[in-house]
């Protein structure tokens, strides 16, 4: 057997494999067995059907050799690629130079596979990569709006007599009629007026009533079963209210909050405030750092996966016409840098040794329960239901991967000042408060490896050798390529 890898381009492995018969038989006698345990034919005992049989059964010989080498071939190009520092970016696609058909061809097998890798790539000194993110100061009106805020929310209604004005709440009657027929009332609704409109005019409408008055007004519904259509709203108003707020003092605090005084609340969120304007910072640095890293950094892109790519987003707008299809220039530049993007990322996650910890993906998944209020355990359910597992792992390897790139990078912000990014807080715990024993994530925790394929796992998906035909789904275009944007706007009715 002869079994051989060659590199044939910056982004191209060959991977030659050569057989005879006696190299494949283990794998041949290994599929008529699998076959014959599961035969089931008048006449012969489980177990013990006759390889001639098998034979008429299935096609012939030569239908057994081709399922044989399907196997086979798996273990050879593992075998093949075990010693090289090629990362694979595809599965392999196969060049049949000879499938067996007798025990006596000379080959017997001849298949060449084309892998697509990546490429080498050389780093720079990455500190003459600089990135300016804006500058973050706290100001203390932020402070006086969030204590205001907590004041609000610990606020009372009271009755005035006096007309409504902007900010007050209101009790109020409203009946909506369309050509002179109601189609909506309710009675004795609170709103606040100026907070958010519930239909156009309402506000206007409700600005200088008083307990008692009534008034009607035209308007055009925005939602529901009339949206779109003219409609006159008669209001009654049935009371008003303000909102007295409690006196900011230290009792205020210490009822409100886990401080004792207002300087001591102050204090505590002006802290918070720069910690999320680190925050802000550290998530605008990494951005900027993988983008000027892509800028900065040259290295051949694979023909294969561009190709594909294209081809994908052409299908793509084919069996969807009504979308607005972007010119080819820049489905092409777009293709070509988010490929870049990818295989960049991939390579500064192995050159940076990012690893998914189980504390990464815990933290993953109680901020989309937060996001979707529902458990975390219900996200981790349908991730795996949805085989969405590997998806949320390169998600976060990108994440982890960007975040310590902009640690290795010059970060300055729009005044000049350099931005110390190792006391930026970046949510993943091994990098802020780093320790020598970290657990990382396990297929059995949770996690499967994300990094690029390993030979073994593309192995597992070296096509059938005797299938020339290659099918594929339409691939929907990357991010730039098909971005729409939708103006939604839901209002509620009467």
């Amino acid at each position: 057997m002869d079994v051989s890898n060659k590199q044939v381009s910056p982004t191209q492995v060959e991977v030659k494999i050569s057989a005879t018969y006696q190299d494949m038989k283990p794998y041949i006698d290994r599929t008529y067995a699998n076959i014959i345990s599961n035969l089931k034919v008048p006449g012969f005992r489980n177990g013990h059907v006759p390889r001639a049989v098998v034979n008429q059964r299935y096609g012939g010989k030569a239908a057994i050799f081709a399922e044989s080498v399907n196997g086979a071939v798996q273990e050879f190009y593992r075998e093949a690629m075990k010693d090289s520092k090629a990362v694979p970016l595809s599965q392999p696609t196969a060049k049949i130079g000879h499938m067996p058909e007798s025990e006596t061809d000379d080959p017997f097998l001849d298949v060449t596979l084309s892998i697509e890798v990546r490429p080498e790539i050389k780093l720079p000194n990455l500190k003459t990569i600089e990135v300016q993110v804006k500058a973050q100061k706290v100001e203390k009106k932020q402070i006086d709006e969030a204590i205001d805020k907590m004041r609000d929310q610990l606020g009372t209604l009271k009755v005035v007599n006096r007309t409504a004005k902007n900010g007050d709440y209101v009790l109020v009657d409203m009946k909506t009629a369309i050509d002179g027929k109601e189609v909506d009332s309710v009675s004795s609704t609170s709103y606040q007026i100026g907070e958010r409109e519930q239909l156009q005019g309402l506000d206007e409408a409700l600005i200088g009533m008083k307990k008692g008055d009534e008034k009607t007004f035209a308007t055009v519904l925005a939602g529901g079963e009339y949206a779109g259509q003219e409609a006159d709203v008669d209001l009654k108003l049935q009371a008003v209210k303000e909102k007295e707020l409690p006196k900011l003092d230290d009792d205020f605090v210490k009822m409100a909050s886990a401080f004792d005084t207002v300087k001591e609340l102050e204090a505590d969120l002006k802290k918070r405030f720069e910690e999320e304007g680190l925050r802000r910072q550290g998530a605008q640095a990494a951005e900027l750092a993988i983008e000027k890293a892509i800028d900065s950094i040259d290295f051949p892109l694979p023909e294969g996966i561009i190709a594909e790519k294209r081809a994908g987003v052409d299908e793509y707008f084919t069996k969807n016409p009504q979308q607005t299809k972007p010119s080819d220039a820049e489905i092409d530049n777009d293709i070509a840098r988010q490929t870049k993007r990818d295989i960049l990322t991939s390579f500064l996650s192995d050159e940076f040794k990012v690893k998914i910890t189980e504390d990464d993906f815990a933290a993953y998944s109680m901020q989309l329960a937060q996001m979707y209020g529902v458990e975390p355990q219900q996200i981790m359910q349908r991730m795996y239901q949805e085989g969405r597992i590997e998806q949320a792992i390169g998600e976060l390897t990108s994440m982890k991967t960007q975040t310590v790139l902009a640690r290795k990078v010059k970060v300055i912000d729009e005044n000049g000042k350099t931005v110390k990014m190792d006391e930026v807080p970046t949510g993943f715990k091994d990098i802020d408060e780093p320790k020598d024993n970290v657990d990382d994530a396990t297929p059995e925790s949770v996690v499967v490896d994300e990094k690029a394929k390993t030979a073994d796992d593309v192995a597992e998906h070296v096509p059938d050798v005797q299938k020339r035909k290659n099918t594929k789904k339409a691939s929907k275009p990357t991010k730039t390529a098909v971005t729409q944007t939708r103006n939604m706007a839901r209002v509620k009715k009467g």
